[in-house]
């Protein structure tokens, strides 16, 4: 099973929709994927419309459950691993056990699914190390602002390069740096992509176009790729499923 985690250093960027619209897509393409919301915040588990009550990764880096006993089957074809808040106190607790960034790898591997598509959490702490240390690559959303291209590079500073660096996962891999919420009509979203293109950042060609479709999605437990299929997100979304459903064939 390979492993794609989607992060960055800095909320807002459209993280959490990014996986959600990118495992449906892939769903609808006959990939079966596996969704891990690992962020304390929840996000992709309200979106996915996955009631609070049910049971969390906390309880399986905590040793209280196996993932496939908390997996949840979603309508529209993924498997999510809810999350939350309790994942924030189980955090705290991860730096007093052994090997402790291995847990979620060590969760994954006996799971039988083409792709896992990781929400990891906006910061660097033990969640995101695992979330690394378990990664096949990383793809990196961020929105095409000059501003936010410091965390771009702090993110693959210091949470990518430590993962690699320390010998956590020195074959740790990114799969691209993906604009969201792009309006090429812009002059700074425009000058802020071709910025990331010159520092040297691997910028894939598909950009994710601002859309209120995407906010409105959330509220109907789909992502945009479900919830309005020809809207122009939907529709790079689903490029994007393409992409990385090549990569998997390369990968097989």
């Amino acid at each position: 099973m390979e492993v794609l985690t989607v992060g960055v250093q800095k909320g807002g960027v459209g993280k959490t929709s990014t996986v959600f619209a990118l495992a449906e897509a892939l769903a609808q393409n006959g990939v079966r994927v596996l969704m891990i919301d690992l962020d304390p915040q929840s996000s992709l588990t309200e979106a996915a419309g996955v009631s609070a009550e049910t049971a969390s990764i906390a309880e399986a880096l905590d040793g209280r459950a196996e993932l496939r006993d908390i997996a949840v089957q979603l309508p529209t074809g993924p498997v999510l691993i809810p999350s939350d808040l309790e994942l924030a106190a189980v955090e705290l607790t991860l730096a007093n056990r052994n090997a402790s960034e291995f847990l979620l790898t060590d969760l994954l591997t006996p799971l039988q699914f083409d792709i896992c598509l990781i929400d990891a959490p906006p910061s660097l702490g033990r969640l995101m190390i695992n979330a690394l240390v378990a990664a096949t690559e990383v793809l990196i959303p961020v929105t095409p602002q000059i501003i936010d291209m410091r965390g771009l590079r702090l993110f693959h500073r210091e949470s990518i390069s430590r993962a690699q660096h320390r010998r956590l996962n020195p074959d740790l891999k990114i799969f691209g740096v993906l604009p969201t919420m792009y309006d090429p009509r812009l002059v700074h979203h425009r000058q802020a992509l071709q910025a990331m293109k010159k520092a040297g950042f691997p910028v894939l060609d598909i950009t994710i176009s601002r859309a209120i479709a995407v906010a409105e999605a959330g509220a109907t437990g789909t992502s945009v790729v479900t919830y309005a299929p020809e809207s122009k997100p939907a529709k790079e979304y689903t490029q994007l499923g393409k992409v990385v459903k090549k990569w998997l064939r390369n990968r097989a």
